[in-house]
């Protein structure tokens, strides 16, 4: 009996491995894409959703300071009361707006008159209403 190793069938299958363990890596990082990509979506919806929450409570804070007693529809205004960005984490910029006589929200649902809206120009973000009475 011979007791050499047999080396010779081995060779080839080093490469082999690393193909096949790279092509495993290549499927489980698409099929976990999807997934990834919804999480940080909803991620940035809550914390869009957060930060105009926060701009309308300042806002509200901004009415009561001020000797006019209103809102402000400028951002840059409620920097003094507390610092957030003015810029959704996609990118877009947030508007805010006084609502007038017989507005309807986007699902068309009548606003009373005077109501802040702070809205975000991505179409899939809902606008944050504050009423002030």
């Amino acid at each position: 009996m011979s007791t050499r190793p047999l080396c010779g069938r081995q060779r080839g299958s080093a490469p082999t491995d690393v193909l096949v363990g790279a092509l495993v890596v290549l499927i489980l990082f698409a099929a976990a894409s999807p997934f990834y990509r919804a999480a940080e979506r909803q991620a940035d919806l809550q914390q869009c959703h957060q930060r105009r929450l926060l701009m309308a409570k300042a806002n509200g804070r901004f009415r009561e300071a001020s000797p006019a007693g209103a809102f402000t529809t400028n951002v840059q205004d409620l920097k003094e009361i507390v610092h957030v960005s003015a810029r959704c984490p996609r990118g877009a910029p947030y508007a805010m707006r006084v609502t007038g006589p017989g507005e309807r929200d986007h699902r068309g649902i009548r606003i009373p008159e005077g109501v802040l809206v702070v809205g975000c120009s991505v179409e899939t973000h809902e606008p944050v209403y504050l009423n002030p009475r």
